[in-house]
């Protein structure tokens, strides 16, 4: 017990002088592995040693019992796009702050890939890593609201990195405040923020990493930093004013706007800075089977530019089409979240018909809580599996396990905008985002047909669509009353470089997302033989000569595009931010696509 003792009190030397701090270890190092390896086997002695050191799941021990909860490997290794498979050699359940630093401190003597996850949701599995150390924060999932009703500008809730959006957004919501949330139900808000964080708020809040006013964050040496945004919060709830941040801090927090997760340190809190949730919101899903694609694009494009505060959020749906499609039209998806003073369907009825008359008549408009509308070629609201009011994911009905809706409890349906439910399945993503200053607010005509010419191709074949094979584009609002505020001459003036956030694409009317989807939990295979195919399309719409666009969007995550195109001109900064003030000189807090 000594040894290990001895072996753990040799994690505290610092990095302040870079790689020599790891030489002079370096007689340790080698033997410390073999004691990590004891202490997996060992949660007794981990106990004995320090309540900040994490229990750890393996392939030799599948199941660990915290706090009277069981935890298994083959579970916790599982990510959400099933098209991946890991076998990590561990997995530290962290639960506290304490957990994760004990673990980071750890690594140097671990020879394989690092690897974070809460809620597993990466496109390209980055969460997770054969052979790895997994970091997992799924066990951290807790959420403090702070609800100062005659402050309301200084309203803010301290979330921690693993809660669920269907757990945060029900205790937000139970105390009349909101953040700009996402649409599923089952990611987790750390790497939703990280990554910029698209939702049903965007038009109206802005991305979820605008909102993220401060983080408690271990870096890659193990010490713990807490970054608190005094121009966002300027006091807390005990009416403590917030001491201004330095001019480092300032730039770690703008980094983690949006800037990608991991690379800076791991974060095991965020602060959030809400707003009061407006009386009446709600969903709605304009639908038409066989629409004139083009013409309703240029309608969105010109809804989204134009003057419609209370639209919240919208994303639009096209279907792609087989090359022996003769059909003059392919299902079409408008889906919108809406704020009204009072609960008054019809009126919103009659805004939506004055967007879309005439030879733009929709099948169908229906308003839902999370019930499926499909997207697919079988007729509407047949409850299909590919189904639902998902910004980005297919989806199934708004139902649990038990196949019973779904309840908030203490809340009606129209008080707030619940997630979707999103079951896991295999599925390939990449994406595009739009330029400004096109005609119309958007693509413009030239291209508008490009994009709508790529969703029909001899690569997609309808007896794949009828096994269950999905293949469409989603495109996401970002336009909108925030973004025009925020990019004004006079705020622009008024901010300082490292206010704000990292997230590139803040003059971009929208993001455009190509995704492929199959075999739902594998319960229907007869799709497989359809995929590869499907890929190809997938990869000759990502290469496509379409100047009308540029970048991509690191929550839809390909790994074939480069780092620097994600991030565009905030890439070097973010790099010099890494390198200087993440404590990480052996890069270990690193994946394929971090920032370095």
């Amino acid at each position: 017990m000594s040894k290990i003792l001895d072996f753990l009190s040799k994690l505290d030397v610092s990095y302040e002088n870079g790689v020599s701090e790891r030489e002079q270890i370096r007689p340790y190092i080698e033997s410390m592995r073999s004691q990590f390896e004891e202490l997996a086997d060992r949660p007794d002695i981990i106990d004995t040693i320090s309540e900040g050191f994490p229990p750890l799941l393996q392939i030799e021990k599948k199941e660990i019992t915290y706090q009277g909860k069981t935890y298994y490997y083959d579970q916790q290794r599982k990510i959400h796009n099933r098209y991946y498979r890991f076998m990590p050699k561990y997995i530290a359940m962290c639960f506290t702050t304490q957990h994760v630093q004990s673990i980071v401190k750890m690594i140097p003597f671990f020879d394989g890939p690092i690897r974070v996850c809460s809620g597993r949701h990466d496109h390209e599995g980055e969460c997770m890593g054969t052979d790895a150390l997994v970091i997992d924060l799924s066990g951290m999932n807790s959420v403090q609201v702070f609800n100062l009703e005659k402050e309301q500008d200084n309203n803010y809730a301290i979330i921690d990195p693993g809660i669920q959006f269907i757990d945060l957004i029900t205790q937000l919501n139970q105390n009349g405040v909101g953040i700009p949330h996402g649409t599923c139900h089952s990611v987790r808000v750390a790497g939703f923020s990280f990554g910029g964080g698209w939702g049903p708020w965007t038009r109206a809040k802005g991305m979820g990493c605008e909102s993220l006013a401060g983080v408690t964050i271990v870096l890659g040496d193990g010490t713990v930093k807490e970054l608190w945004d005094e121009k966002l919060l300027p006091k807390k709830a005990n009416g403590e004013p917030v001491a201004s941040m330095t001019d480092d801090d300032r730039k770690l927090l703008w980094a983690l706007r949006g800037g990608g997760g991991m690379s800076y340190g791991i974060v095991t809190s965020l602060v959030y800075k809400t707003f009061q949730l407006p009386p009446y919101t709600t969903k709605f899903t304009v639908s038409w089977k066989n629409g004139k694609a083009l013409e309703i694009l240029e309608k969105w494009e010109e809804i989204i530019s134009g003057d419609n505060p209370d639209l919240l959020g919208t994303n639009l749906k096209i279907m792609a089409k087989s090359g022996d499609d003769q059909s003059t039209g392919q299902g079409c998806y408008f889906y919108g979240y809406y704020q009204s003073s009072d609960v008054d369907q019809n009126a919103i009825r009659k805004v939506i018909g004055q967007w879309f008359h005439s030879d733009l008549t929709p099948d169908d408009v229906t308003f839902q809580d999370g019930l499926s509308a499909d997207p697919g070629e079988n007729g509407l609201n047949s409850n299909s599996f590919w189904g639902g009011l998902s910004a980005w994911d297919r989806v199934i009905d708004w139902k649990d396990n038990s196949n019973s809706p779904l309840q908030y409890s203490g809340l009606k349906s129209y008080e707030f905008i619940p997630p979707e439910v999103d079951d896991p399945a295999p599925r390939k993503i990449t994406s595009k985002l739009v330029k400004a200053g096109h005609e119309g607010g958007g693509l413009g005509k030239a291209g508008r047909e490009i994009l709508i010419q790529s969703l029909q191709s001899d690569l997609l074949e309808q007896k794949g669509f009828d096994a269950g094979l999905a293949c469409y584009i989603t495109l996401g609002a970002i336009s909108g009353s925030f973004y025009t505020e925020y990019n004004s001459e006079i705020n622009k003036k008024k901010r300082g470089e490292y206010d704000g956030s990292a997230f590139p694409y803040k003059s971009s009317p929208y993001t455009i997302q190509y995704q492929v989807w199959w075999n739902q939990n594998g319960v229907n295979k007869q799709a497989d033989q359809y995929v590869n195919k499907a890929l190809d399309w997938l990869e000759w719409c990502r290469d496509l000569d379409f100047p009308q666009t540029y970048g991509a969007f690191i929550s839809f995550k390909d790994a074939s595009i480069p780092t620097a195109v994600y991030f565009q001109e905030s890439y070097a900064k973010l790099k010099d931010i890494k390198r200087n003030y993440a404590n990480d000189p052996l890069n270990r807090l690193s994946t394929r696509k971090t920032i370095i």
